[in-house]
């Protein structure tokens, strides 16, 4: 029961405990489900979120230089609210950058 036994160091039981039954079976399956899952979640990796990160401020950066440009920033909001229907709204943070 190897796959069993690293499942459940993941979650911090000791496998011995598990097979001797001391913990039911319904729980440990609950316990397991999201280490079980989590394979099957694709990963992002550092470059990917490098690049991704680089892209997002490369583009805030240009948004805001061009705050001034009010074509510029009608676009900008009709894309965005496009983009963004079917997202909550956002929220001001008050105590952010104060």
């Amino acid at each position: 029961m190897p796959a069993l036994d690293e499942q459940c160091r993941q979650i911090q039981i000791d496998p011995r405990v598990s097979r001797r039954r001391a913990i039911p079976a319904q729980l440990i399956r609950q316990l397991l489900a999201p280490a079980i899952l989590v394979p099957k979640v694709s990963r992002i990796r550092d470059d990917e979120v490098r690049a991704f990160m680089k892209q997002v401020v490369d583009r805030l950066y240009t948004v805001l230089l061009r705050l001034d440009d009010p074509p510029f920033v009608e676009r900008i909001d009709q894309f965005a609210r496009r983009m963004t229907r079917a997202w909550d709204a956002p929220k001001k943070v008050e105590d952010w950058f104060t």
